[in-house]
Order: structure tokens, then C-alpha cells, then sequence
């Protein structure tokens, strides 16, 4: 969905338009030096960890960190000092969340890697955005054996610019709520 809305923007502005998926630390060093010109989906967290990066005024979607975890584990009621959580480090809003928690956390550094662990039985959960690994249980076919668990609140996602391209961040932003009216009928994308 991202990518398809970014191109048509991008597109009808004239530009070209190139996604990369970067590992967290790598995306933010990257952001920092310069050498990525702005992020298709970053939260409100993401953009405090990067002065750098302006956000365009329309969120693109909204997402909820989540906890996934084995379908067949009983009824969440709530994380025991005993559960093995996973997450990937340097997402902003994850690492935050993992802190808050105060559990023994386990550092990994795929999304995939993780759904691994839990079918295997070396993680009890992993914390994730949910919109952020959709695509990726379809795709190693973990639907049925996973379960998301709402772990906080919905948070706006944006699309930011690097400060070098300020000038383009209200064009950007009449193009992506135009995007929206034509594609989905409405004026601002809703949370889900």
C-alpha cells in the first residue's frame, strides 16, 4: 500500500521515487548523514530520534505496537517476568516500549528471524508495529499459527522529508490527500 501511494505521488509530481528497507540503525545513520532523502512510514517517535527529517502534515496510516505470539498459547493477560520477549533494536517506539515493560528483553534482527523463534519455541513473544509485518507471516505462511495481542495505543504514521527538501513538503502533502480522496473516497485516511 506505502509504496504504490508513494509512487503515484511521487509520479505525478514529476519525481522518482526508490524504497529501500533498511535495518533501524542503519536508516537512522543514514537519515542523519544525509544520504536518505526522507522515510515512507516512520511514527512520531522516529521523527524525535532524527531532527533532520521534517513530516509531511497528513499521517499515511495509522499502526498499534502489537505482541505476537504463538495461536496456541492460552489467553493473554498481561507480560510475566517469565515471558521471553523479542524485538528488533533501534525501532522508535519498540525500544520505548520494551524499556516500559521491564522485562529481560532479547535483541534479534529480522522480523523473520523472529517469527521463526516463535514457532520454535524460543520466543514467547515478539513486539512489533502491526502494520509493519503483515507481509512478511503471509509470506513465510505463519497466518494460522500466530496471534497478535494489542499492546498500545494506535499512533499516526508519516512520511518525512529530509530538510534539504522542505520546499516539496506542502506539494507532497496536497498530492497525498488528493491520493487518498481518489483512491479510497475520503478526505484523511481513518485508523483502521
Amino acid at each position: 500500500m506505502i509504496s504504490e501511494m508513494m509512487t503515484a505521488i511521487f509520479t505525478k509530481m514529476g519525481l522518482q521515487f526508490e524504497m529501500s528497507f533498511y535495518p533501524p540503525k542503519r536508516a537512522l545513520r543514514e537519515s542523519k548523514s544525509g544520504k536518505i532523502d526522507g522515510f515512507c512510514a516512520i511514527p512520531t517517535s522516529g521523527l524525535l530520534l532524527i531532527p533532520e527529517l521534517i513530516p509531511i502534515q497528513t499521517p499515511i496510516t495509522y499502526s498499534q505496537i502489537v505482541l505476537y505470539g504463538k495461536a496456541t498459547q492460552s489467553e493473554f493477560t498481561g507480560l510475566k517476568g517469565t515471558d521471553r520477549l523479542i524485538y528488533i533494536r533501534g525501532k522508535a517506539g519498540i525500544e520505548e516500549f520494551v524499556r516500559a515493560s521491564e522485562l529481560k528483553a532479547f535483541p534479534v534482527t529480522t522480523t523473520e528471524q523472529s517469527f521463526k523463534m516463535i514457532i520454535a519455541g524460543r520466543a514467547d513473544y515478539y513486539v512489533e508495529f502491526d502494520q509493519a509485518a503483515k507481509g512478511i507471516i503471509k509470506k513465510l505462511g505463519f497466518i494460522d499459527q500466530l496471534k497478535t495481542i494489542p499492546a498500545g495505543n494506535k499512533v499516526p504514521i508519516y512520511i518525512a522529508v529530509h530538510r534539504r527538501h522542505e520546499h516539496l513538503i506542502s506539494e507532497i502533502n496536497r498530492r497525498l490527500i488528493e491520493y487518498v480522496r481518489d483512491t479510497y473516497g475520503r478526505e484523511t485516511l481513518i485508523p483502521y
